[in-house]
């Protein structure tokens, strides 16, 4: 507002946006972009040897190119349950309705190396 004072509607959505990054920050935070390209409804970042897939809007599953490094886990950065299988080079999560965030939901990708060095992939299987 002119007076420099937060309006009470923008310091609800403000407050919102500080709890999830509460829980998600370690997916924004010190990170770059990769290895997925953002499309539709998924985004990632990386460093050392985690991806985070950030995910705003689930079908049944989601599923990505495998990559280039060996995942060694999965978890949900805001708790709850992932699940991930592999199927004809590809990667596949699925989470429960009530572990998915509103606003969007993070997994956490541990990799057997670096994730530094992985060339951008399409987010989308060919």
């Amino acid at each position: 507002m002119p007076t420099g004072e937060i309006d009470p509607r923008e310091a609800d959505r403000l407050a919102k946006v500080g709890q999830w990054l509460e829980k998600h920050g370690e997916a924004i935070y010190g990170t770059r972009g990769g290895p997925y390209r953002t499309e539709d409804n998924v985004a990632s970042t990386r460093k050392g040897n985690n991806v985070h897939l950030l995910v705003s809007q689930w079908n049944n599953a989601l599923t990505v190119p495998e990559l280039p490094v060996q995942v060694q886990s999965a978890k949900l950065l805001g708790g709850g349950e992932v699940t991930i299988s592999r199927q004809n080079g590809t990667l596949i999560f699925t989470v429960a309705t009530k572990d998915q965030s509103p606003a969007m939901t993070v997994i956490k990708l541990t990799l057997a190396g670096s994730a530094e060095t992985i060339h951008p992939l399409a987010p989308r299987p060919n």
